[in-house]
């Protein structure tokens, strides 16, 4: 069965957030019962606590996967990707 994946890429332009911690409580927070345009809401308060030396994107993709899968991805200027799966 194809779920929606709904996810938030933040590339580092400038200083490396300190504000993970809260990035990390929001998207866990979330239930999987929540539609794409709930999770889509709750990305978007996400990219809001992010400072403005990011650029945020929110993607949507249909995977195969028994729940939905939240992501943040951020990347910072060495290439280090930090993903979190709830």
């Amino acid at each position: 069965m194809k779920l929606p994946r709904v996810g938030l890429r933040i590339e580092e332009v400038g200083q490396f957030i300190d504000s993970q911690s809260k990035i990390c409580t929001s998207i866990t927070s979330m239930k999987e019962d929540k539609t794409i345009e709930e999770l889509s809401a709750k990305l978007k308060e996400v990219a809001d606590l992010i400072d403005a030396k990011y650029e945020t994107r929110i993607f949507h993709e249909e995977v195969a996967s028994s729940q939905p899968i939240v992501q943040v991805a951020s990347q910072p200027k060495n290439d280090e990707i930090i993903t979190t799966d709830p």
